[in-house]
């Protein structure tokens, strides 16, 4: 039986169920306690696609499109709690030296162009909450930061909800 933890919200629905399914709160503006990772997608001049993915260590991936995606709202998953913990152990030994904002009004930017997309990657490290912002839009900005983004990305499986809509 699932064991839910303080701010799971539990399914109650009427439906017969063997079990309870626990569900991990996710809020919009800020991390759940037990989210260990997320990752948000700003739109942008065009159609880039918007949405935020949260890693949670049992494996549940909760999948929030705003815009320009594939599927809009709320969706969940689940991959292997080894999966995430490979990702934390990536992002704890690379995020801490990229936490900074790479966006327009940073000296990390370099010449900045417009109408780009920015992603924020945030991860509870050994440090605490450390998190690390991109303006696509930023040159100067490391290539390595783009990397943990796109490998978050495809340990959550994210295509199936965004679509195979290229980057901006």
């Amino acid at each position: 039986m699932a064991t839910s933890m303080p701010g799971d919200v539990v399914d109650t629905s009427s439906k017969p169920l063997e079990e309870s399914t626990t569900f991990h709160a996710v809020r919009v503006d800020e991390m759940a306690t037990d989210e260990l990772i997320r990752m948000s997608r700003s739109g942008c001049g065009w159609a880039c696609p918007a949405y935020t993915l949260s890693f949670f260590r049992d494996g549940t991936i909760v999948f929030n499109g705003r815009s320009h995606t594939a599927v809009s709202g709320e969706q969940r998953s689940r991959i292997s709690e080894a999966a995430v913990a490979d990702l934390l152990r990536e992002l704890q030994q690379q995020l801490p030296g990229l936490a900074k904002r790479y966006t327009p009004d940073s000296k990390d930017c370099g010449p900045m162009f417009t109408d780009q997309a920015t992603t924020k990657l945030s991860a509870r490290l050994q440090q605490g909450l450390v998190t690390a912002e991109r303006y696509g839009g930023c040159p100067a900005a490391p290539k390595t930061l783009a990397a943990l983004e796109k490998k978050a990305d495809a340990v959550a499986g994210s295509d199936l909800w965004v679509s195979n809509r290229p980057a901006y």
